[in-house]
């Protein structure tokens, strides 16, 4: 029950005792019941005293509106005296809306009670909200004979009530704000999203375009080379076979950060030979030690384990760009790679590589801008050593991809040493090693490396004699034609030319070929739509072996060929070395009896 309608209930009862009390002492002075009188009086008082206790503001009167009694909260939330309220127009002189006081006195001459929030005002004018109940006392007969009102301030639940609302409509502005940042927030990674996009596609198509005609220029330079120079046009050819290259290693390595940054690059998880990478990273490079006069060691523990899970090709790249650089920056000395077994558990190890030179070294002011993509340590116009600046910001963010780490330690002129750090997981729990551990020059690298290293495969005369194959060139450019047709003629193999893709399924259905070499973007029908329609029209994904040699160096590029039903995949600028290679790959492919037609465990080298 409330306590306004308690207090009401208590208000009605006292007065229904007045009454009695009234009527009691009358029979009392009548007829001598002066105990009964005594215990009406004593309720009388009780009650009293509640009223007067009570924290809401009464007060009573009759039917005629005149004050009977206010309790002492009713003087203090008014500030009016029963006389004072007597003296004026009691229902009026209490509300701030006359209005609303004239309902309250037609519901009370009605019968009816009321009750409802509305503004009252004290003997100051002050005005206020308040919770009002006004409601009729009856006698045991049914009688009206009085009224009763309770009035409850309710200025302070108004004051948290409106705290509340204005805390709900700051809380509402605020998820409209934040919904209004979240919105702004997805615009701008839909639109960062979009620019690098953009520029990935943009990057790609320099990239083909850069390459097509540096197929020419490299590819041409290479068919010259093999030709009967002099001493000097010998030296002019190979410069520019170095310029070539140069522009080449450029614009790898534009591609490759451009793809890091893009979050593009999806590192392998599969079992590899760590110690095969590491003799062919140093493989690779041997030449170039070589003709500076440098040596090149390896060191690698006994302990070092061979069969580890990771990307191989990844982790070469960063051991290519360190070695590399330590042979870049060396005049005369020697570049050495030490491989340590920092941690191993059952299923994971932790290694270190690490690179040391003996050359120009690097300040320790400069030691932090290394990592940073465009930035070398002499950055002048009078600079010695050319470069992108990108090789050591490629291998830092490789690594961290990988999980691990790349450090420097320096000092000028006495030589650098970069530390790769990885942790790896062990695809074969009962590898402990392979092998006495020893340094050993790069010319003591075992021939199988050497051998999986393109860079150092030399040319097979004859190839076409031993591996005899039936090969197509497809191609839109006519200086790659002659590349293509020039390069294969030195391998011993002849060859016809298809200027697309539709003319390349219509040689191939009136003379089948065991080999085609497929460009992959030229007008018309591309590669891997004529692809596709070879692949239907025999059948296989064996026969014919399809090379993709194309200018697109991105990994998209590569899966799209894949799936399409090539074979193999090969960069422009075409290397005789992987063509070579490829080629040995398509023959034995051809001759190896039955295969999965499905085209499971095909690759793209």
């Amino acid at each position: 029950m409330s306590l306004p309608l308690l207090v009401c209930l208590i208000a009605g009862f006292a007065l229904a005792t007045l009454v009695v009390v009234q009527s009691v002492r009358a029979r009392a002075e009548r007829r001598g019941y002066q105990a009964e009188l005594a215990a009406c009086q004593g309720k009388l008082t009780r009650i009293v005293q509640a009223v007067e206790s009570a924290s809401d503001a009464i007060g009573i009167g009759d039917m005629e509106s005149n004050s009977l009694f206010h309790n002492a909260a009713h003087l203090k939330l008014f500030g009016y005296t029963v006389a004072e309220i007597n003296a004026a127009d009691e229902p009026a002189v209490l509300f701030a809306d006359k209005a609303v006081a004239q309902q309250i006195h037609q519901s009370i001459r009605a019968g009816c009670s009321w009750q409802g929030e509305t503004d009252i005002k004290d003997k100051r004018g002050r005005v206020f909200p308040a919770f009002v109940r006004a409601d009729i006392i009856r006698d045991p007969s049914g009688t009206a004979t009085g009224i009763f009102g309770v009035f409850t301030d309710i200025t302070e639940r108004r004051r948290q009530e409106d705290a509340i609302r204005v805390s709900q409509e700051q809380l509402r502005q605020t998820n409209l704000e934040l919904n209004e940042a979240v919105e702004n927030a997805r615009r701008l990674a839909r639109a960062a999203e979009a620019a690098n996009e953009a520029k990935s596609a943009f990057l790609a198509t320099m990239s083909h375009e850069i390459r097509t005609p540096l197929n020419g220029v490299i590819g041409m330079t290479n068919v010259l080379a093999d030709t009967t120079l002099t001493a000097e046009q010998l030296k002019h050819v190979r410069m520019i076979q170095l310029s070539g290259e140069s522009l080449l290693v450029i614009i790898n390595d534009t591609l490759d950060y451009s793809k890091i940054e893009a979050g593009r690059v999806e590192l392998a998880q599969q079992p590899f030979d760590v110690v095969t990478c590491i003799h062919d990273s140093i493989a690779m490079l041997s030449p170039r030690a070589e003709a500076k006069g440098l040596a090149l060691t390896q060191v690698l523990p006994p302990e070092l384990p061979r069969s580890v899970i990771g990307d191989a090709a990844r982790l070469r790249q960063i051991l290519i760009n360190l070695v590399g650089n330590a042979i870049k920056f060396t005049d005369r000395g020697e570049i050495g790679l030490r491989a340590a077994l920092l941690a191993r558990s059952a299923d994971r190890c932790r290694l270190s590589l690490s690179v040391t030179d003996t050359g120009i070294g690097i300040p320790v002011t400069a030691q932090d801008r290394l990592f940073q993509r465009f930035s070398q340590v002499d950055d002048t116009n009078t600079r010695k050593y050319g470069g992108t600046g990108l090789g050591l910001a490629i291998s830092k963010r490789l690594a961290e991809l990988m999980g691990g780490t790349i450090s420097v330690e320096s000092e000028p002129g006495r030589g650098s040493t970069f530390t790769v750090t990885l942790e790896v997981g062990l695809s074969s729990p009962k590898d402990h090693g392979h092998g006495a551990g020893a340094m050993r020059p790069a010319s003591d690298v075992a021939p199988a490396a050497l051998a999986s290293s393109p860079a150092l495969a030399k040319p097979l005369s004859g190839l076409g004699e031993r591996m005899p194959m039936r090969v197509l060139v497809t191609d839109d450019n006519v200086v790659n034609q002659h590349v293509a047709m020039l390069t294969l003629k030195k391998f011993g193999y002849g060859c016809e030319v298809a200027n697309d893709g539709a003319a390349a399924v219509a040689l191939f259905e009136r003379a089948p070929y065991d080999l085609i070499l497929m460009d992959v973007q030229m007008p018309g029908m591309d590669g891997l739509d004529a692809t596709r329609r070879i692949r239907a029209l025999t059948g296989s994904r064996q026969r014919p072996w399809i090379v993709a040699v194309t200018a697109g160096a991105l990994e998209e590029d590569r899966l799209k060929a894949l799936e399409a039903g090539m074979n193999d995949f090969l960069n422009k600028p075409l290397k005789p070395d992987l063509l070579q290679a490829s080629l040995q790959r398509g023959y034995e492919a051809l001759h190896s009896g039955p295969t999965d037609e499905s085209g499971a465990g095909n690759t793209c080298a």
